[in-house]
């Protein structure tokens, strides 16, 4: 059965040996443990696309609402889909330049693409989804994601610290998050397998 976060929470501490809030309070571990769930989701690479109208003479638009990590981003160019690739550096504020879209930049919750398109453009924004967060009595976004969830919490709290045992528990983690990754993998794969010849 599912674990809620309130009940992830109560491991994590006995594992740190902290049964009552001292040094982490309990607001720090739910953080840990749902950006343990964001981790999860950029290892299994759950991506979603939008599509967004660019207008012409506009350079930006913000992010989706559960954007968390850009993978790709490209316009449409009837009938091809070309690729705005990330720039090196921070976009310079007097950038004006005109024409297609070839780099984009992200700077101040927001996408800039440069140059600025002269016409309007059909762009397709490829991300890693960020999972809701978890409240008390929510259960993880990913199924059977406890254990790893358990042990990235334990290895952030530890880090914060410096504390060796930090190594240990990044080590878990790994250990950890790959084997929810090959069931997760098996799961997300099944209703998309072709059903056996007759």
């Amino acid at each position: 059965m599912p674990e809620t976060l309130l009940q992830m929470v109560t491991r994590v501490r006995d594992i740190l040996k902290e049964p009552v809030p001292a040094r982490w309070t309990d607001e720090q571990i739910k953080g840990y443990l749902n950006r343990g769930q964001e981790s999860l989701a950029i290892l299994a690479e759950r991506t979603k696309t939008e599509e967004e109208t660019l207008l012409a003479g506009t350079g930006s638009f913000g992010f989706p609402e559960d954007f968390l990590m850009m993978k790709g981003l490209y316009w449409l160019d009837a009938p091809y889909k070309r690729e705005i690739k990330p720039g090196t550096s921070m976009i310079p504020l007097d950038d004006t330049t005109t024409g297609d879209p070839r780099y984009y930049y992200l700077q101040n919750d927001r996408i800039e693409i440069r140059p600025i398109p002269v016409t309007d453009k059909v762009i397709y924004i490829v991300y890693y989804q960020r999972p809701p967060d978890m409240t008390d009595n929510d259960t993880p976004f990913f199924r059977f994601s406890e254990d790893a969830l358990v042990s990235f919490a334990v290895f952030r709290a530890y880090a914060e610290d410096n504390d060796p045992r930090m190594q240990l528990w990044e080590e878990d983690y790994v250990k950890q998050s790959r084997r929810w990754l090959v069931t997760e993998t098996q799961n997300y794969q099944e209703p998309f397998q072709q059903l056996p010849n007759w």
